[in-house]
């Protein structure tokens, strides 16, 4: 029982032998379906490796460099005001920006004539100035003038103050205005693609990596984080390669890994959850936790606090993580009434019952507030019952369900569900349940771009469609789980912790 509990990935009590996957067919099919949906995913030729994302280039790496300077909310006004002074793009071709304080739209003039009166130029040495110009100009140069209304329309730079140790360093020794050394730090990311690509098949095995793979390439949301970019998504890299030494077993390698995912991102460390409620499971009612739990939790901790330290040591110090506080809540609360989000509470920024789909931010905002109570109901018994599930899962797959427990608790931009192309690695499915699974998670792509293609909706329609479907795929993974465990105490087992596997119970 033991060591079927600890099977390898892709072994016995997966959802796929190990002997299948090294058939040369399945290797020919998956390599096909590799190269068409990245030729889907990577079509038109903008989105080809050389087009750098300028979207993301400008928020990251301007962002970041000059963080010590213009904050998490006086960006925009500071590029403005830079552009005023200098080749003017800006002024000529954008005519509203976002106010980062308070998130409604205002107009460029209003953001120049702020950035004057608050002084931000005073703010900058000559030298840092003048160089804030000289790399501006190169980024515009990315992007069609009249195309910079949307970027600077978004909600700002977002990463924690511990990126900026780890990041300034490195955008201080590349030349900005060389649009090919920007392209080389750029294909980073792409680099970090294909580390976790490895990790994954060396973690979960063939069939599974290559059916995420395709997943993720044609995945609606993931345009923009396929091109080369400022590390946008390094964050998902080392997810998946926490994932896959946690799958393995060397959960002290992966601690560190997914503590830095965290502290980027966030939603990240709640994958953390299923050994934290084990710990203490396990403390209540036995007295001795796991070992290997314990050395998990306290290597994610200790990586946490040493983030924290070393992003205290800008010059805004411990306050710029008040700052960050502050402008993540700002951000989550106008995130809330956003029409392509994911999570349980999107689905209920609708009038359902007057079946209005257009409507304004203050009528979205009053719907919503109508769900609230049905929400939390909602969210509470879910997250009950993931927490239950958790309790005799093997390690992989309790990680996994951390994922259900970001969708029902979270509010996630649209590319942050790439992760879930992580639940093609469930261990503990059988085979036709995961074979379910795995269709339901295709068909909610497909579904997605044959409404956008026949029916026209709007997008929030669209949004929901997607977010019903992922709502009635986790409650199928908690009724495989619970139901099993349900049948594993009823069995007279209850007082054995070994989770209960497929095919033993």
């Amino acid at each position: 029982m033991k060591a079927a509990a600890t099977a390898p990935a892709g072994g016995r009590w997966g959802w796929l032998d190990r002997s299948e996957i090294w058939r040369p067919t399945a290797y020919a099919t998956a390599g096909v379906a590799l190269l068409v949906a990245g030729l889907v995913a990577f079509w038109p030729s903008d989105r080809l490796l050389g087009a750098i994302n300028s979207w993301t280039v400008f928020h990251y790496t301007i962002g970041t460099k000059y963080f010590d300077e213009l904050g998490y909310f006086d960006l925009y006004d500071g590029v403005l005001l830079a552009d005023a002074e200098d080749s003017q793009v800006l002024s000529r071709h954008v005519g509203r920006t976002r106010d980062l304080r308070s998130y409604y739209w205002i107009s460029t003039e209003a953001a120049v004539a702020r950035a004057r009166s608050e002084g931000i130029r005073a703010r900058f040495s000559d030298a840092r100035w003048a160089e804030l110009k000289r790399d501006l100009r190169a980024i515009l140069r990315l992007r069609a003038p009249r195309d910079w209304m949307q970027p600077l329309l978004d909600r700002g730079f977002n990463p924690s103050p511990a990126w900026l140790i780890i990041h300034r360093p490195l955008l201080g020794a590349v030349e900005l205005s060389g649009k090919r050394a920007l392209l080389a730090l750029c294909s980073i990311q792409l680099l970090l693609y294909l580390i976790s690509f490895a990790a994954a098949w060396w973690g979960f095995g063939g069939r599974a990596t290559l059916l995420g793979t395709v997943w993720f390439l044609l995945l609606f949301s993931n345009w923009s984080i396929k091109q080369p970019a400022y590390f946008s998504g390094d964050w998902l890299c080392l997810t998946v390669c926490a994932a896959a030494l946690y799958r393995r077993g060397h959960l002290l390698a992966a601690a560190p890994l997914l503590a830095y995912a965290a502290m980027m991102r966030g939603f990240p460390g709640l994958l953390a959850l299923h050994p934290a409620v084990v710990w203490l499971w396990r403390v209540v009612r036995l007295r001795r936790p796991h070992g290997r739990h314990t050395r998990f939790l306290v290597a994610l901790v200790a990586t946490c606090l040493l983030l924290v330290g070393l992003g205290s040591l800008t010059p805004r110090g411990f306050d710029a993580w008040l700052q960050w506080k502050d402008k993540i809540t700002v951000h989550a609360k106008n995130h809330r009434y956003t029409a392509n989000i994911v999570g349980l509470r999107q689905i209920a920024v609708h009038d359902f019952a007057g079946g209005r789909w257009p409507m304004s931010h203050q009528e979205r905002e009053r719907v919503t507030e109508g769900y609230q109570l049905p929400y939390l109901v909602a969210a509470s018994i879910l997250l009950g019952l993931t927490l239950l599930a958790m309790l005799r899962r093997d390690d992989h797959d309790g990680l996994l369900l951390g994922l259900a427990v970001i969708f029902f608790l979270l509010i996630l931009s649209r590319y942050y569900i790439s992760v879930a192309l992580l639940l093609f690695t469930w261990q503990g499915l059988t085979r036709r349940q995961a074979l379910l699974a795995n269709i339901w998670l295709f068909g909610l792509e497909l579904g997605y771009y044959a409404q956008l293609l026949l029916l026209s909706p709007t997008v929030r329609q669209r949004y929901v469609f997607f977010n019903l479907g992922l709502l009635v795929y986790f409650c199928f993974i908690l009724w495989i789980f619970l139901r099993r465990d349900v049948h594993w105490l009823r069995s007279g087992r209850g007082a054995d912790d070994t989770p209960p596997i497929p095919g033993l119970s």
